[in-house]
């Protein structure tokens, strides 16, 4: 694999594995993501990294959130908030879609990705100064506003 795409994988891996490192609950408990803004995005205009299909997301970035200490890696690990954990493709995707984080058709209003494209530092993934992959954020872009749909 070239160096370029490798890298863009790790940034990509990385942006995803902090998704829910954060704690997005507040005093009572409740999840914050729903109130979440929508992004201005340009689906239409970018350039995918990968295809963008589920079986791409899932190999060229989620599967990289669950390695070692990463924060999806396990239960009750940073990312692991609401269980969303990265260790089975199928339990993912149910999670994803089942728990409103992707919703399929809509990929400007939907929580993982609202988290990857935003210039807000107290909400983007990965957390700190760098942000995804371009093309890597287009290739999710595409993938959710396709339908985000399960082979």
């Amino acid at each position: 694999m070239p160096f370029a795409l490798r890298r863009a994988c790790f940034s990509v891996a990385i942006a995803l594995a902090a998704l829910a490192c954060v704690d997005d609950t507040d005093e009572a408990g409740d999840d914050e993501a729903g109130e979440l803004a929508c992004v201005e995005y340009d689906v239409e205009g970018c350039t995918p990294l990968f295809s963008a299909s589920y079986d791409q997301v899932w190999s060229q970035t989620l599967e990289g959130c669950a390695g070692g200490s990463a924060c999806h890696a396990q239960d009750g690990s940073g990312g692991a908030f609401d269980g969303m954990t990265f260790t089975d493709a199928q339990a993912s995707y149910d999670h994803l879609t089942a728990g409103a984080l992707v919703i399929p058709g809509d990929a400007q209003c939907s929580p993982l990705f609202i988290r990857l494209a935003t210039d807000d530092p107290a909400l983007r993934m990965p957390p700190g100064s760098s942000n995804i992959d371009d093309g890597a954020l287009c290739s999710i872009a595409t993938w959710i506003d396709e339908g985000a749909a399960q082979p």
